[in-house]
Order: structure tokens, then C-alpha cells, then sequence
């Protein structure tokens, strides 16, 4: 669960009174408070190197961004939505905004951007459910799009989920999220273009919150509307109004600053008021008791500027210093602790700012030497330094770790955060890149590659995306899959052929497609049944464009045939066809893209060998192509020719396909699978298959933070046979859910403290054997952290052991490498102050 959904669970407790509310927001930031681990403090790096100069820095709900000195924007942290501008996994580093130029500032919500363009347009890019990105539709995307219709703006400011901006002439427009009227047009229906402000004039600027927007006006005075349950309107009452009304008996404004559910105000003595919630201390007063009026900031003067978000609140002071308040769940404040704090204080380590930023549970600030320095919660790699856990005093952006992972047949390689490539394994035909046909048993350096931002390795060969929108591929070239005109195999990497502008590139086993950032696909390679697209079966050994392409928002691609989610929610596929998983009511193999019939509102496709599930906004899913197995989830094993609707799902977040199975992770967390069931594949605890979805088993489960399935930037084509492994074992808390996340094979289980005996599955691909460990966010006690002991025992020899640490709500994915045709059994420890005890033990598993 995201920080911003902690906070704003009035979404899920419409109606409920004020103290329910405030209890769930004080359980939910406690138990997150418990499991924090401190880390070191790093020495100053900026950016990349080589990058122009960072002139401001920006936090944002999970993620932050900087914009340089060349009017270019580099994001970083979470990238669910397409927020980071790119289409990327999560970046613990700060990536390039494809396609923004021309702007003069950048605002973020919580899981989407704006700009303000030099020709006083705007473009927004990211989440989109709401409206958010003003472009008339509620579809995410992570290029920038334009604002319908908004010409003439001054200024632009961000709420979690609406956006306002400020019309020459000081009128309002807003956009987006309306439930409770923050959009100020005297209705409480979203828009996803922009409506006026009703009865709004002459303001200076806008500084919308939670549900709720405020606007400073000319005459130094406030106007608030939307949600008022705390006060946070700032006019002695707790009605809602869906038009602006006047904060009381506040004047002589200089700035204003939000929060979820409250705000602040700098005043011309360089003194703060704020008012509304105040459960984390956030109005600075001292106590922790809302106010529906502006109260006055203990002890705080020599104000320059203001920054809130969420739950806490800086000021930046006329020393070059830092004071904050409220929320410290994630050491937000930066004061070496994770105590709330309901007065300023100050924080440790940051001297000479210029700016600060805050966002969900963290802080940035720009420093006068033009670096960058952010504290708090890492996780989404919000904190852009490459490391995801809190962290309490200021931390920076070195650039030493691993951001993404491909593999092929017997190779895998890995993208490090300082933008260089390693790779290791089998190297027969050059896949390690490192200039040899030697074998590598440790990572090696891949020659030549320098800003890359996604590596993607399949069969034996690999290639590497890089930041100015080319690729560059190594390995075997017999059907001329590298790309470089060649047939010729190449230990080293060469450029693939007239490719520019690629955000995505995804590998099969003998060809690969690259989307460009103008929603084209080119492809190259092997080209038998037509999987390149170009209306012929002619291999090529430099990429050609897929014919009547556009409009491409994701691929992905199967064993011969490749599928595209185009911008208006439909889908075309192309290639081979034998079962129908092309999805045009035949099984005639096409050349060229073909629509699949009946299918609108795609959120997201998934293909496997040879069957091919997507997602279709409302969360219910449809499926096509081969049957055998049961795969296509609509209660037979007769193949399908076109899209069926897969009977019982709703609410659906994603989608994945493997060989013969398909599991879809559902908006509440929990997990329903179908298809082939051998050794306990599904999770329901029973073996044999499954036509239709079942539940992925367990009892009394908690509360679980959700676990997204993102699709990964650079992909690989669909593991080979991916052995599962079960075994049946005793559990205590706390609880974990183990999945096999190998290639495309998922499956999510919840292993409940209440359990008795649940199913336990492990992914082996070679030599890895590899678990995914989801922690639920822990009711009692609410301070539970956990140690693991992972082993993996054989019946001779050595033990490969590895402990991890897993947080309260915490996503780990921990791989152990084993030696070859090693038979090994799986056994978990946890270790806690009263010592150690086995959680599970078994299976058997054999690498190969």
C-alpha cells in the first residue's frame, strides 16, 4: 500500500465519522514506524556525471524529480503509473523525461507530473484514473500529453489527484479528482478537462491539498474549497463547500504551503499559521488537536519558504537551514529520529539550502552547491540514492547498485544504477559482452556500454537500451538478432541499425521489437510466422517497421507472435497463429498487425507461448488463443479465436500469462489463478487443473499491502519450462506470502499468522533458485520486524544460506544461487528475540 492511500483512506471510509478516521491513519503510520531501519549517511553526489547543473528539485507522492540547467526533467522513485516519464520499472535513480522541452516549471501530484510550457500551455504525464492529465481521457501515460484547452497560464500547482492552474487575467481552472468539490465548480463530478473556479478572481497563486485547494489572493488574503472534515478550509466550520470560501481572520499572506488535509500560510513577518488536521503535529502548535482556524507555528521566524505536502511540513530559514513538524514515521524530518513532532525542529545535517520540496513520508532539498540531498523513506527508490529502506539524516545519489535484471537461456545480465552493464554466465556465442567466448562465473563489466537505462537478455544473446534512445546488442546473430546488418555473432555490443527514440525494448529467443517514444514498433530477427511485422516472412538483420503501426502504449511479446495496447484501450497482434492467440477469429498466422476483435478500454496484455490475457478498465479480464490447459479461464479447454471474458473476476490490478496458466492479482491483494495445476501451481492447495479462476489459498489472512505486477521495460520472451515447486509445512507469524516469480510465471500466495499448514512455491530457472517474500502490514504487535534465514540444504555438501531482514508491509525478493543438478531442499528461519524457529521446510527442488 502506497503512503498516499494510508493517508487518504477517507477514499474508503466515505461517511465514516472524524475519529475513525484519524484512528486508521494513526494504526497505519505506527505500524510503518515500527519496522524503520537506519542506514549511513553518503557523501554528496550530483547526479550523473557529466549532467548539466540541477536548478530545483520537486517531491512528489513515491517519487521526485529535478529539473537541470539544459530545461531537461530527470525523475526518480516509483513509476507505477508512468509518473517517472518514462516507460520504466521503479528507478532508485533519477532517468530523463522522454519528449519534454520548452518548459518553465514542473509540479507533482502524487503519482503523476505537470509542466508549464514557455508558450503558457501545459503537459501532464503519469496516473490519469481521475483525470488528473487534463487530456480528456482517465488513461495513465508516461510520455507527456497536452492540456485540453488550456492556453494563458501563470502558474500551476498539484494536488494528489487535481491539478489547478492560474489564467492570466487571475482566474482559476481546475481538472481532475471531485468528489468532495475541489474542483471549485459548485458540482462534485470529475473532469478530465479543465473547468472554472467558480466566483474566483484576482489570485496570485494556488496551493491545492487532499480533496480539498486553497488559493492566495492579491490582497494577501485565502480562499479554500472542497473537503472540510478537519477544518482544512480554514473558515470555523467542517462543511464541505464545492465553491471558495474565506480562511478566517488571515491576512498579510506571502505563500502557501498544503498538506493531506491541512495547510499552511508564510506571512509578510516571515512567521507561519497553519490549520486542519494536526494527529501528526502538522499545525506546528504543540498539540496534536485539529483546528478549523489558522493557529500560529510555535517558535518559528526568519522564515524564507514553505513546503508541505502530507503529514509534515519545512521551512526553509534565512541561515541556509531546515526546521520541520509533524509526521517523522520515515525520519522525514531529518532530524536523526522517527519521532512525530508537533513543534519545528531542526534538521540535522542540511546547511546551506536553497530549496526544499517535500513529498510522502521524505524531503529533498537543493543545496547552494547545486547537489541534491533527500531523508526518509526509501522504498519505490524514492530517495533516488539506490537503496530502498528509511533513513532518517540527509542520504545522496551515488550511483554503485543494480536497478533492473534480464536473462536469457544460460546467461543473465544487470543494469547498475551508475548506468553501466555486467552480465554473467554462459558465453558461447559472446552474450557476456565482454569480449571473450569465456565462461563467467561472476559478473563481468559488458565492453562499451555507458548510460544505459534497461538491459534485457534472451536465448544467448542480449541488449542494452541507453539513455539517448538507442540500443546496443551482443551475442549470437545466426538469424541476425542483433541488429547490426550482420549475421555475424559479436562478444562486444554494436548498435542496432537506425534505432532512435526507443523507451522499450523487448527480446525473444531468436528476434526482438523496440517501441519508439512516437508509439511506432520496429522489429528484427527471425521472422518465420511473421512476428516482425512488416508484412513479409523474410528474416532481417536490421529493424523494420511493424506496418500500420501507432499509437503504442505496450508490448509484449509470446514464442511467435507479439501483442500492442494502443493508446485508445484496443490491442494488435501479429505473427503466429495456430491457436488463435492473435485474436482475429482465425488461426491464419498475419504479417501484420491485425485488431483483435471486440476489444476496448486495455489497460495492460500479457502473452505466453501461445495465448495471449489482458485487462480491461472496470478490472475484469478476457482472454484468447490456445486452451489445453484451461488458460483462458472460461470453464472449458477449448481453444478460443477471440477474446472471453474470464467469469468471477472483477477489480482486477493485473494480469499475468505463463505456459498453460494465467494468475490475476486483484485489487485487494489477493490472487486468483487458472489453468494447469501440477505440484501446486496455483496455490489453492489442491493439485490437478483448474478451467476457471480459484483463489489462491488462505485463512484469517490480515491486512496485505498490495504487490504490484509491473511490466518490466526492457522484457524478455517467455521462460522456458519453469519447474514449481510445493510442499505443505507449518506457519507462525509473522505472516509471508511466497511467489515464483520466474520469467512470466507468477503466482501470489498469503501465508497468515492464524495458518496452520499452507502451500510454499519457489521459481527455479539454472542454477537460481528464487522466492518472493510479501510481509503483511502488521496489527499486533504493530512494531514487527522480522530476520529471515533462508537455506537451501542439499543431501550433500555445502548449504547455501542468505539472511534477510523483511519489514512490516515489506516486499523482498531474495535469489540463491546454487551449484548445477543439485537436488536441495528449502528451509526458512525466523529469528527473533525469544530465538530461532523453522516457518518452512521443504521442498525439494533440483537446479540444472
Amino acid at each position: 500500500m502506497s503512503f498516499l492511500n494510508e493517508i487518504l483512506s477517507v477514499r474508503r471510509l466515505s461517511g465514516a465519522p472524524r475519529n475513525s478516521v484519524s484512528r486508521v491513519l494513526t494504526v497505519a503510520c505506527v505500524a510503518i514506524f515500527a519496522v524503520v531501519v537506519v542506514g549511513r549517511v553518503s557523501t554528496p553526489v550530483v547526479g550523473a556525471v557529466g549532467d548539466p547543473a540541477i536548478t530545483s528539485v520537486t517531491a512528489g507522492g513515491d517519487f521526485g524529480c529535478v529539473v537541470l540547467a539544459d530545461s531537461t526533467v530527470k525523475c526518480w522513485g516509483d513509476n507505477s503509473s508512468g509518473q517517472l516519464g518514462h516507460s520504466t520499472l521503479n528507478s532508485t535513480i533519477p532517468l530523463r523525461v522522454s519528449g519534454l522541452t520548452g518548459f518553465s516549471s514542473l509540479s507533482l501530484g502524487y503519482a503523476y507530473a505537470c509542466a508549464l510550457l514557455t508558450d503558457s500551455t501545459v503537459k501532464c504525464w503519469g496516473k490519469n484514473e481521475y483525470g488528473q492529465l487534463g487530456d480528456g481521457t482517465t488513461t495513465n501515460s508516461s510520455t507527456p500529453v497536452v492540456v485540453t484547452g488550456l492556453t494563458d497560464v501563470v502558474s500551476l500547482s498539484l494536488g494528489p489527484d487535481q491539478a489547478c492552474a492560474v489564467i492570466s487575467g487571475g482566474t482559476v481552472k481546475c481538472w481532475g479528482s471531485n468528489r468532495f468539490g475541489q474542483l471549485g465548480d459548485g458540482t462534485t463530478t470529475n473532469s478530465s478537462t479543465p473547468v472554472v473556479v467558480t466566483g474566483l478572481t484576482g489570485v496570485a497563486s494556488l496551493s491545492p491539498g487532499a480533496y480539498s485547494a486553497c488559493a492566495l489572493l492579491i490582497d494577501s488574503t485565502v480562499k479554500c474549497w472542497g473537503y472540510n472534515g478537519f477544518g482544512q478550509l480554514g473558515d470555523g466550520t467542517r462543511t464541505n463547500s464545492s465553491a471558495p470560501v474565506v480562511v478566517t481572520g488571515l491576512t498579510g499572506v506571502v505563500s502557501l504551503s498544503p498538506g493531506a488535509y491541512s495547510a499552511c500560510a508564510l506571512l509578510t513577518d516571515s512567521t507561519v499559521k497553519c490549520w486542519g488536521y494536526n494527529s501528526y503535529g502538522q499545525l506546528g502548535d504543540g498539540t496534536t488537536t485539529d483546528s478549523s482556524a489558522p493557529v500560529v507555528v510555535t517558535g518559528l521566524t526568519g522564515v524564507v519558504s514553505l513546503s508541505g505536502k502530507w503529514v509534515h511540513t519545512c521551512a526553509l530559514l534565512s541561515g541556509g537551514t531546515m526546521k520541520c513538524w509533524g509526521s517523522n514515521a520515515g525520519g522525514e524530518l531529518g532530524d536523526g529520529s522517527f519521532t512525530q513532532r508537533s513543534t519545528p525542529v531542526l534538521s540535522a545535517g542540511f546547511t546551506n539550502v536553497a530549496a526544499v520540496s517535500v513529498g510522502g513520508r521524505f524531503t529533498c532539498v537543493l543545496l547552494q552547491s547545486g547537489s541534491v540531498q533527500c531523508v526518509g523513506d526509501r522504498r519505490s527508490g524514492k530517495l533516488g540514492d539506490g537503496i530502498r529502506e528509511f533513513r532518517p539524516v540527509p542520504a545522496v545519489v551515488p550511483n554503485l547498485r543494480a536497478t533492473h535484471m534480464g536473462s536469457g537461456g544460460d546467461h543473465s545480465c544487470a543494469l547498475l544504477t551508475d548506468s553501466t552493464v555486467k552480465c554473467w554466465g554462459d558465453n558461447g556465442y559472446g552474450q557476456v559482452g565482454d569480449g571473450t567466448t569465456i565462461k563467467r562465473n561472476v559478473p563481468v563489466a559488458v565492453t562499451g556500454i555507458a548510460g544505459a537505462i534497461g538491459v534485457t537478455a534472451a536465448g544467448s544473446h542480449s541488449c542494452a537500451l541507453l539513455s539517448g534512445g538507442t540500443v546496443k546488442c551482443w551475442g549470437y546473430n545466426s538469424f541476425g538478432q542483433l541488429g547490426d546488418g550482420t549475421t555475424t555473432d559479436s562478444s562486444t555490443p554494436v548498435v542496432v541499425t537506425g534505432l532512435t527514440d526507443v523507451t522499450e525494448v523487448a527480446v525473444g529467443e531468436y528476434s526482438s521489437c523496440a517501441l519508439l517514444s512516437g508509439g511506432t514498433v520496429k522489429c528484427w530477427g527471425y521472422n518465420p510466422f511473421g512476428q516482425l511485422g512488416d508484412g513479409t516472412k523474410t528474416n532481417s538483420s536490421t529493424p523494420v517497421a511493424v506496418t500500420g503501426l501507432t499509437g503504442v502504449v505496450s508490448l509484449s511479446l509470446g514464442y511467435g507472435h507479439v501483442c500492442t495496447v494502443l493508446s485508445g484501450g484496443t490491442v494488435k497482434c501479429w505473427g503466429y497463429n495456430s491457436s488463435g492467440q492473435l485474436g482475429d477469429g482465425t488461426t491464419t498466422d498475419s504479417s501484420t498487425p491485425i485488431a483483435v476483435a471486440g476489444l476496448t478500454g486495455v489497460i495492460s496484455v500479457s502473452s505466453s507461448y501461445s495465448n495471449t490475457c489482458v485487462v480491461v478498465s472496470g478490472g475484469s479480464v478476457k482472454c484468447w488463443g490456445d486452451n489445453r490447459s484451461g488458460q483462458l479461464g472460461d470453464g472449458s479447454v477449448i481453444a478460443s479465436t477471440t477474446p472471453v471474458l474470464v467469469p468471477g473476476l472483477a477489480n482486477v490490478s493485473s494480469v499475468i500469462s505463463a505456459s498453460g496458466r494465467t494468475c490475476a492479482l486483484l485489487a485487494d491483494a489477493t490472487a486468483q489463478c487458472w489453468g494447469t495445476k501440477y505440484s501446486g501451481v496455483l496455490g489453492d492447495g489442491s493439485d490437478g487443473g483448474s478451467p476457471t479462476p480459484v483463489a489462491v489459498s488462505f485463512v484469517e489472512a490480515p491486512p496485505v499491502i498490495t504487490v504490484p505486477v509491473t511490466t518490466v521495460p526492457v522484457t524478455t520472451a517467455p521462460a522456458t519450462t519453469v519447474p514449481v515447486t510445493t510442499t505443505t509445512v507449518s506457519s507462525s507469524t509473522p505472516a509471508v506470502s511466497v511467489s515464483n516469480v520466474i520469467g512470466k510465471s507468477i503466482s501470489i500466495s498469503k501465508m497468515p499468522s492464524s495458518a496452520v499448514a499452507k502451500t510454499v512455491e519457489i521459481g527455479v530457472s539454472k542454477t537460481k533458485v528464487m522466492v518472493l517474500l510479501v510481509v503483511p502490514k502488521a496489527t499486533k504487535p504493530l512494531n514487527q520486524v522480522a530476520k529471515y534465514i533462508l537455506q537451501l540444504k542439499p543431501k550433500k555438501g555445502s548449504t547455501i544460506t542468505k539472511t534477510i531482514t523483511v519489514k512490516s508491509g515489506a516486499t523482498v525478493k531474495p535469489t540463491l544461487t546454487g551449484a548445477k543438478k543439485v537436488t536441495y531442499a528449502l528451509t526458512v528461519t525466523s529469528v527473533t528475540k525469544g530465538g530461532k524457529k523453522t516457518v518452512w521446510k521443504g521442498p525439494n527442488v533440483t537446479t540444472s
